[in-house]
């Protein structure tokens, strides 16, 4: 167990320190708006391999010719692990949708900052 976790955390430290080398300036919305957009170009991905299991569990509890129960429970489990997939793929699009109108990180917009009026300005 920790032997796996130290190699998820090497992979994960490699995978990532690109990102810290380029990342010379780096504010909390080019941080929010690198991981959002990963999430939003992952979940397609993951939207397909959970509709993929839930038709592979389909086509399973159908095709199963042999009426085992144990069978058809595997395939009603994959069935239901795969509109969960779908249904948490929708939930987390979502939250990035909402966090994205949140913090103006569409794109559109560029936050500025507050400027403050200087009375004594000749």
């Amino acid at each position: 167990m920790r032997k796996n976790f130290l190699k998820m955390a090497f992979v994960v430290a490699g995978l990532t320190a690109p990102l810290a080398v380029f990342a010379a300036v780096t504010t909390l919305q080019t941080i929010l708006r690198t991981v959002l957009d990963l999430v939003q170009q992952a979940s397609p991905i993951v939207a397909a391999l959970a509709l993929l299991a839930f038709f592979w569990g389909l086509a399973m509890y159908l095709f199963n010719f042999t009426g085992k129960d144990e069978d058809k429970k595997k395939a009603r489990d994959l069935m239901v692990y795969g509109v969960l997939g779908i249904f948490m793929v929708v939930s987390i699009l979502g939250i990035v949708v909402m966090l994205q109108n949140t913090f103006n990180l569409d794109g559109k917009a560029t936050v500025n900052p507050p400027v403050i009026d200087n009375p004594y300005k000749p």
